[in-house]
């Protein structure tokens, strides 16, 4: 009887081996599957990209920043008098047109702040207005520039924006 039990005991043991060692083996493959896709479809957007990160090197070119040294300050339309008091900075990648920039800056402010005072209070305060109304300042900026030979600014940031 004893034999028995030593023999079920084994029984059991070789059971929970068996199993033990099969949920690792399906850990094992899950992981070596997921490792092997996602390294896959790492290979495939280096090849759609070219040269992979030789080429992400070459494309990223670094930004150069001109900010506007005087907030542009404007009365805005609202159900009162309202005031605005707006820091630019100017982005731009590739051609640096900080010396274009500087020498139209007269007509940039004028452009600038036509465009700022015909903005409405209210809807300033909502963030998609407030990035409207950063491409707009874009499109009049590129204008000048576009007027004078220059090349284009990429992006309009705001560096402080106030309304009272």
């Amino acid at each position: 009887m004893a034999d028995d039990e030593k023999a079920k005991g084994r029984g059991k043991l070789k059971l929970i081996i068996i199993i033990v060692t099969a949920a690792i083996l399906a850990v094992a493959l899950s992981v070596a599957g997921t490792l092997f896709f996602l390294s896959e479809g790492d290979s495939q957007n280096s090849e759609r990209s070219g040269n992979g990160a030789e080429s992400d090197k070459q494309a990223h070119v670094p930004a150069t920043y001109f900010e506007l040294e005087e907030p542009l300050v404007v009365s805005i339309q609202g159900e009162r008098q309202r005031y605005a008091q707006i820091s630019l900075a100017i982005v731009m990648r590739g051609d640096d047109v900080s010396s274009q920039l500087e020498q139209h800056l007269p007509t940039i402010r004028s452009r600038l702040q036509s465009v700022l005072q015909r903005q409405d209070y209210a809807q300033l305060h909502a963030t998609e207005e407030k990035e409207k109304l950063a491409q707009t300042l874009l499109e009049t900026i590129n204008r000048v520039l576009e007027e004078e030979g220059g090349a284009p600014a990429e992006r309009v940031l705001f560096t402080n924006f106030v309304m009272q």
